[in-house]
């Protein structure tokens, strides 16, 4: 994985070890979590790599699936994003079909249960529902419809094709071993967004076919030293930039196929350092904004990202794929100029030219690219970005795993439906 950098003058070398000084007592305490085994603090997210007792519970409860052809996950931010994300960049390299329920929509719902209806055999589907405290509205309304639907469809077998994941002693799990469901649970510190690795991330990847051995072994590659520094160095310079009046970070995906990941470290960024008071109660005023965009943003929004009207830092991501290619003909009739060139190459002068045109206006960058075994660099990945917004949060002084705000609205929408 290439990792590179071009920053804003007043972000240097000098600043940025600043930062990493006083992450030091910080990641040092993470280092320990991971080593430990801790099961209790919320930054052992890192170290399910370790986890062996889960890994095998994972194995064993896979194990009851047989060629599957669609895989149903209900959940919503991170009990899907994830799993989306990782299926997106690699959804070729397995025939098994992904199906997200995640918000409340009709139209959703009814498309999902339309692509099933001509299904014959119940052992062809797996249904995943996942909530960690297993009362999240979006979650429990679109699992009783679905295995509604779907029960008729099939009678009560569907529930020998259902698992439920959650906390152990939520209402969720326990009503899914009263319909004689599989049940697994998740860790009561590990939060949403920071569970890709745990059950809710590796039931479903593994029901669809993905090698999450990979997946594992990014994340334990993550933990070594080399991979540590750079994540601090990262936290780092994203706090410099806020100090230094940015507010906008675009999550900038060169190929569609990373979109999913765009918004799931979206939500990972937004929901850890998104705090208006610090641990301490004081108010905080530093933050990001992160938006999400592809090459197709160059024709609609690249002025003003070229302009620099607003502060933006751009976050580059992509992957170096040669898997399938297409050249334009010797004889071509309408890019006479590009004859020859491959698609790739194009895209490769595009990626290019959007980097050389931040070097020459002189807007700060960060790139990433996968040219590694992609689950593997997608665990990797991940996990380095996990580590790296625990340390952003720890300099912003906030609360990296509470979401005081989003909780908010759920409270509220229960009240206006009238449940608790």
């Amino acid at each position: 994985m290439h990792i590179n950098y071009f920053d804003h003058k007043k972000v240097t070398k000098k600043t940025t070890d600043a930062g990493v000084k006083k992450l030091a007592s910080y990641a040092t305490a993470v280092q320990k979590v991971i080593e430990s085994g801790e099961s209790n603090a919320p930054e052992s997210s890192l170290s399910q790599y370790l986890n062996e007792d889960m890994q095998t519970q994972v194995y064993a409860l896979c194990a009851h699936f047989k060629n599957l052809k669609h895989v149903v996950v209900i959940g919503i931010g991170g009990s899907s994003l994830g799993v989306e994300a990782v299926h997106s960049v690699l959804h070729t390299q397995t025939k098994t079909q992904l199906h997200i329920l995640d918000t409340v929509s009709s139209h959703e719902l009814e498309q999902v249960m339309l692509s099933l209806k001509s299904v014959k055999k119940v052992s062809d589907i797996a249904v995943v529902v996942i909530s960690k405290s297993g009362s999240t509205t979006e979650t429990i309304a679109n699992a009783e419809i679905a295995l509604g639907i779907l029960q008729e469809q099939f009678g009560n077998t569907i529930y020998k094709q259902t698992i439920f994941i959650g906390n152990s002693t939520s209402p969720l799990q326990k009503a899914g071993k009263k319909l004689g469901a599989h049940t697994i649970a998740m860790a009561d510190a590990i939060g949403g967004r920071y569970s890709v690795f745990t059950p809710v991330g590796l039931v479903p990847l593994l029901l669809l076919g993905h090698n999450i051995e990979a997946f594992l072994l990014g994340q334990a590659d993550a933990a070594q030293a080399h991979y540590k520094t750079i994540s601090a160095e990262s936290a780092s310079r994203m706090f410099e930039y806020m100090k230094l009046g940015y507010q906008s970070y675009n999550i900038f995906l060169f190929d569609t196929r990373l979109v999913r990941l765009g918004k799931w470290y979206r939500q990972l960024l937004a929901e850890s350092i998104g705090k208006g008071r610090t641990k301490k109660g004081k108010a905080n005023k530093l933050a990001l904004l992160p938006t999400v965009s592809t090459a197709v943003e160059l024709h609609s929004v690249g002025q003003l990202y070229f302009s620099d009207v607003i502060k933006v830092y751009t976050d580059f991501i992509d992957f170096d794929d040669n898997e399938t290619d297409y050249q334009i003909p010797k004889k071509a009739l309408l890019a006479t100029q590009l004859k020859n060139k491959t698609l790739d190459e194009i895209g490769t002068a595009i990626y290019g030219g959007v980097v050389g045109a931040y070097h020459e206006t002189g807007l700060p960058y960060r790139s990433t690219v996968f040219d590694e075994e992609l689950m593997y660099s997608l665990g990797l990945f991940m996990s380095m970005r996990m580590y790296e917004t625990m340390l952003v949060a720890e300099l912003l002084q906030v609360d990296a795993f509470d979401q005081p705000n989003v909780e908010l609205y759920k409270s509220k929408t229960k009240s206006i439906l009238g449940v608790s």
